[in-house]
């Protein structure tokens, strides 16, 4: 968890409020609390017309893209998507733009999220595709001893949250016996018998819902 002591404007109600650009400028200057090694190469950018809040690197030269939300808002990871799809198509005058930063261009981009907060169902969803490279960060602003604080949390995907489907194999009684018409279930069980004492080695599949006879 990063804490950075930031001077802060008090409401009417007493508690602390930071905007947007203030939480982005802290960020910037206690990077490497979030992640040792991290550097800030570039903000504020303006790609497909929407702002990349803040270009990174990190020790390994993977570029990191960081967008912040100061209200919970799902859009973000559509604007991270964004600004992934363009650095990916652009990867070349990226790493020539900022051609000192050491970039590796065979990695893809990380994409860090930042937000107060991140719904159950917004992480949810985020599972169901590949989260190696996206992470969450939640913040919250408090004061200690007065003192005003602002800590960022990760948020972890549960990849238990998944639902499982079980598909099961029918098996190949149920299918005679779904037969109605008692001489057709008895012929069929006649023809299998046959066809598995003349065919060696001889397999039954009923994966499909068919009785298939395979050799």
């Amino acid at each position: 968890m990063m804490n950075k002591i930031f001077p802060v404007k008090e409401n009417g109600n007493n508690k602390a409020t930071l905007s947007k650009s203030s939480i982005i400028g802290l960020l910037v200057d206690g990077i490497t609390n979030l992640e040792r090694g991290l550097r800030i190469i570039d903000r504020g950018l303006i790609i497909t017309k929407q702002t990349l809040d803040i270009l990174a690197v990190d020790m390994l030269g993977q570029l990191t893209i960081i967008e912040m939300e100061y209200e919970e808002n799902e859009a973000v990871i559509l604007r991270a998507l964004e600004h992934f799809d363009w650095i990916m198509h652009n990867i070349n005058s990226v790493a020539h733009k900022y051609n000192k930063e050491n970039i590796d261009i065979t990695i893809a981009p990380r994409i860090m999220l930042i937000s107060t907060r991140f719904s159950e169902d917004f992480t949810r969803k985020l599972t169901y595709v590949n989260t190696a490279d996206i992470e969450l960060y939640e913040y919250e602003l408090n004061s200690e001893d007065g003192i005003k604080k602002l800590r960022f949390r990760p948020r972890v995907f549960s990849l238990s949250e998944h639902k499982t489907i079980e598909i099961n194999k029918p098996r190949l009684e149920d299918l005679i016996d779904s037969i109605k018409v008692a001489q057709l279930k008895q012929l069929c069980r006649r023809v299998i018998k046959d066809c598995l004492d003349s065919l060696k080695d001889a397999l039954i599949d009923t994966s499909t819902g068919y009785i298939e006879i395979r050799k």
